[in-house]
């Protein structure tokens, strides 16, 4: 296994935050449940800790689960500002 995150990672966690479960967040990121649950799996092995409590209701995030969920939503806030500012731009050499 890699010894880094991707931002892959971060999407899935924050799916799952987001949907409150494994189920929901497949659906979300067009995957298979058993890929979510897999992979969650994988990314708590390599960060050391839980980022999630699994619940009879659902997963609630942890503290560091919560944090990384926050931070994927930044990180698509970025992205998607990024994309706007490209989309109003002329595209077309000047000078």
């Amino acid at each position: 296994m890699s010894s880094k995150l991707a931002w892959d990672d971060f999407r899935l966690v924050k799916a799952i935050t987001d949907h409150g479960g494994l189920t929901g967040a497949a659906a979300a990121l067009s995957v298979n449940h058993s890929t979510v649950f897999r992979r969650l799996g994988q990314i708590e092995e390599l960060v050391g800790m839980p980022l999630f409590e699994r619940r009879k209701t659902g997963y609630v995030a942890t503290v560091a689960g919560a944090e990384m969920a926050a931070l994927a939503g930044r990180m698509e806030e970025h992205v998607t500002a990024f994309s706007r500012r490209l989309a109003g731009r002329d595209v077309a050499p000047s000078g």
